[in-house]
């Protein structure tokens, strides 16, 4: 299992949850502020000076809870699930190299060797129209499990 800071994996998922704020955004934010926990500190104004809306910044600012918990509930039910950020080593290289991919990614099984950038048959499997249906999926909350 990827281990990472609660508050870190809270905060990417405070991000997904942000009704407005896709990858493109994301990452106009984060080369302007460096983090995610650097975009969930910076004040308002400053959010609004890196190019947010304000309407994602009260989005960003009051998403439920019970949406990150459910996350987090689906990713402690069983030792095989993983939610990689982009932050992740795990984060496929192909995904990184499209304009916009996905926060996160939530995955089921063994991810080291999944997501082993060296595996060819990995490289000729794994799609980005795959990983885009799963990241829809999930985000539609029409998700049952990889």
């Amino acid at each position: 299992m990827v281990t990472m800071t609660d508050d870190n994996l809270t905060h990417w998922l405070t991000l997904v949850h942000s009704k407005g704020l896709g990858p493109s955004l994301l990452r106009k934010l984060m080369e302007g502020l460096g983090s995610v926990d650097a975009i969930l500190g910076s004040s308002d104004s400053k959010l609004r000076q890196a190019g947010l809306p304000e309407k994602v910044i009260t989005a960003m600012r009051s998403v439920d809870d019970a949406d990150i918990q459910t996350d987090l509930d689906w990713l402690n039910d069983a030792d095989d699930r993983s939610i990689i950020t982009r932050e992740s080593k795990h984060y496929p290289q192909q995904l990184r190299e499209i304009a916009d991919p996905p926060l996160v990614l939530y995955a089921r099984g063994d991810i080291c060797h999944r997501f082993d950038q060296r595996s060819a048959l990995f490289q000729q499997r794994m799609t980005s129209a795959t990983l885009w249906i799963i990241y829809i999926a999930r985000d539609g909350k029409n998700f049952t499990g990889l």
